[in-house]
């Protein structure tokens, strides 16, 4: 499995968005198509990808998202400055890379602060870098690894029906408690006006 070049582009007047771009680079599809499953899956303008829709939307493609455990050490734990907003427990993306011992000819999507980032061997793609560059190129170096999973293609990955159920009642409800807050918010400015 290699790292794929991101296929198409986005609307005219936006930008490549990273969750996109990785599904892209994984699976070989076009930027499009994964902005297609990834609404298929939540009402997202591709921006904010959480880690479970990323994992329904790789399962309904025919991949599988396998976790690895994030080590740091404490040496880079006692270094880390009191006022660092990185949590002094998670590597930055350059310290992992030194860390990830046997991964290094598996397929990885690395889930940084903000950002989603494709890895296999000594090469990475994003949205920033459509085609793989070393490491050593890439921009969120300094960036905390939040999360990291092993990429396997299967023929399909079977996603629970009843979580996809309950999320959309979720967000559905969501939907219906903000459109209360603003009514409730525009009466008590009729009110606070008329007073």
């Amino acid at each position: 499995m290699n790292l794929h070049k991101v296929k198409g582009s986005p609307p005219k007047g936006k930008r490549l968005y990273s969750g996109p771009a990785a599904i892209s680079i994984i699976t070989g599809c076009r930027y499009e198509k994964a902005m297609e499953v990834l609404k298929s899956h939540s009402e997202t303008t591709g921006t904010g990808i959480s880690p479970w829709l990323m994992f329904n939307a790789l399962a309904s493609l025919g991949w599988r998202m396998r976790p690895v455990k994030i080590e740091s050490t404490i040496q880079e734990t006692v270094l880390a400055r009191l006022d660092d907003c990185r949590d002094p427990k998670l590597p930055s993306l350059a310290r992992w890379f030194k860390l990830r011992g046997n991964l290094t000819n598996c397929l990885l999507l690395v889930k940084l602060s903000g950002h989603w980032l494709v890895v296999k061997g000594r090469k990475a793609a994003d949205n920033y870098h459509p085609e793989s560059v070393f490491i050593r190129d890439i921009n969120f170096r300094r960036s905390t690894v939040v999360a990291v999973w092993t990429l396997e293609h299967v023929a399909k990955v079977e996603t629970n029906p009843e979580i996809i159920r309950r999320t959309a009642e979720i967000r559905k409800q969501r939907k219906e408690n903000l459109e209360i807050a603003r009514a409730i918010r525009a009466i008590k400015r009729q009110e606070k006006q008329a007073g």
